[in-house]
This record gives C-alpha cells, sequence and structure tokens, in this order.
C-alpha cells in the first residue's frame, strides 16, 4: 500500500490514529488495542473482504459497529508562526458512525439514543482531549459537529438487523 503524504493524507492517517487510540472508541468497537480498533475504521468505503468477493449479510454484521471516514475539503492559508510566515493546512474529515442494534433494545428508542449518544460522545471527548497521548500523530481538532441519529433497516421485518449511524464533521488544523 501507499504510505501518507501530504496534508490531507497524513491528516487522515492522523485521524485515524486518534480514532484508535481513543478508549471509548476502543471498548465500543470491542477491541484491546489500537491496532484492533483501526480493523473498524474504513477510509472511504468499508474494504471488501479478504476473499474479494461480495459481503454476505452475516460477514457485514460482523463488522459492525464501525466508523467510515472520509476527506471533506480544506485550505491551506498563509499564517504567522514563530515570527514568520508559512502556510498552514486545515480542513474537514466526515465520519459516519454505524452500530447494529442488540436485539434486547430495538424496541427500546430512547435506550438507543442514550447507548449510542454515549459511545458516539465519548469518542467526540476523546478526539477533542489532550488526554490521548503523547503523540506526533493525533489529530489537532478545532470543532467537532453531529447530527441526529438515524435509524434504517435491512430487513422488512420491523425490529429485524435494525442499525442506527450518526455523522460528524471533524474540522482540524496543523
Amino acid at each position: 500500500m501507499t504510505d501518507a503524504a501530504g496534508c490531507i493524507s497524513l491528516g487522515m492517517d492522523d485521524l485515524k490514529s486518534s480514532l484508535s487510540n481513543s478508549s471509548t472508541f476502543k471498548t465500543w468497537v470491542g477491541a484491546s488495542t489500537a491496532a484492533q480498533a483501526l480493523k473498524a475504521i474504513h477510509q472511504s468505503a468499508v474494504r471488501p473482504p479478504d476473499d474479494g468477493r461480495e459481503y454476505t449479510t452475516a460477514a457485514l454484521r460482523n463488522l459492525e459497529p464501525f466508523v467510515l471516514v472520509w476527506d471533506e475539503g480544506g485550505s491551506k492559508d498563509k499564517g504567522k508562526a514563530g515570527g514568520g510566515h508559512e502556510f498552514l493546512p486545515s480542513g474537514r474529515f466526515g465520519l459516519r458512525f454505524y452500530w447494529r442494534l442488540p436485539t434486547e433494545i430495538r424496541k427500546h428508542p430512547a435506550e438507543v439514543d442514550l447507548r449510542f449518544n454515549n459511545a458516539v460522545g465519548g469518542v467526540i471527548d476523546d478526539l477533542c482531549s489532550a488526554g490521548l497521548g503523547a503523540t506526533a500523530d493525533r489529530l489537532d481538532v478545532d470543532r467537532v459537529e453531529w447530527g441526529p441519529i438515524r435509524r434504517y433497516r435491512r430487513s422488512k421485518v420491523i425490529g429485524q438487523d435494525d442499525v442506527v449511524y450518526k455523522d460528524v464533521t471533524v474540522e482540524w488544523s496543523g
């Protein structure tokens, strides 16, 4: 695979590193390490299965929960740093958190909202926190916005295969 280079790709790598090092994200996706959590982060589209075929419904279920991340654009503007002038990048990344609902709460919308917002909100808190650890590959987050929880069904039978998702926009600089 190609190594990241340039402000856009390096920024995306920093986002994925920040997410995978988030204790809340690791807990949410059932990972004990950042390397395991990284497997639940998909850039631009869900990675195809190792065998190159289409996902079966069962295999797709095994991916959830996960987050899809993509670039929403940005700029590189002249700024003053250290008394000199340099161009500083900034941009926006989109994130969509997906979660297949546990059977026991599918018909309890308030509980769905609470559990999902707790998880996504905790990840947002981690992204904005300096407590992720001193690493060079942490995204410098300036602002985070989020939308409402959306729900869709893969099945025509209400209450089966219900999935919720939430869109988040992360503005960054650095």
